[in-house]
């Protein structure tokens, strides 16, 4: 992989930053974005090659819409569905190539980004 790097070898104390690589993105969700199955393989590889290096972090959305406000209570008001009393917690793991180099999670879920390293 040095090779495609436009300037050169990364230091070892370098830290991968996994955003969001979750089943929430992915093919079959109503928030599916079409870049994540172009870029996963790369991701993967990327992570697979120093997990411990790797943090990765969830979206978590809230548990129902009285827990969103501003501009997110109009926001989950349009995506109900979205919602965690209705979705299913699956959606909200690490894609499957990713998950098995991620520690396990601690502490309560959280709606916003929840880091899991």
């Amino acid at each position: 992989m040095t090779e495609t790097l436009r300037f050169g070898r990364l230091p070892a104390a370098t830290a991968h930053l996994c955003i969001d690589m979750q089943r929430l993105f992915g093919p079959g969700s109503p928030w599916a974005v079409p870049w994540i199955e172009r870029i996963r393989p790369a991701v993967a590889t990327l992570v697979a090659a120093r997990p411990q290096r790797t943090v990765f972090t969830r979206f978590i959305p809230p548990a129902r819409l009285g827990a969103a406000s501003g501009a997110w209570a109009r926001y989950y008001a349009q995506w109900p569905e979205m919602l965690r009393e209705r979705l299913d917690d699956r959606w909200l793991e690490l894609l499957p190539e990713l998950a098995r180099h991620a520690p396990p999670r601690q502490g309560d879920r959280q709606a916003g980004l929840f880091p899991l390293a």
